[in-house]
């Protein structure tokens, strides 16, 4: 007994073909060529580099172990600029 396409899960109007809202690949790049802005990327990275960024984007507020980690990142980002620096006027000195 096959029982292909009598599934009564989820909510109907999300399967419905009329409700969805898909953008044309070309259209997404030529939003990126108009704009000059990274449309496809920009956000994916955000979310990945900022630990604060899933909450603010739902309104809320981060949690107080995404705010010490923001901190966290942020020290050690600006430590990395300060050694590069500083290896960058050694090395031109040195010449």
């Amino acid at each position: 007994m096959s029982y292909q396409g009598n599934s009564n899960v989820g909510f109907r109007a999300l399967y419905e073909s009329q409700n969805q809202r898909n953008h044309k690949q070309s259209e997404v790049e030529e939003l990126t060529r108009q704009t000059g802005e990274n449309v496809k990327g920009y956000l994916p990275k955000l979310k990945k580099t900022d630990p604060t960024f899933a909450a603010m984007m739902h309104g809320n507020k981060p949690s107080p172990g995404a705010i010490i980690d923001k901190e966290i990142q942020d020290e050690e980002e600006a430590m990395l600029r300060r050694k590069s620096n500083a290896s960058a006027r050694k090395k031109s000195e040195s010449y």
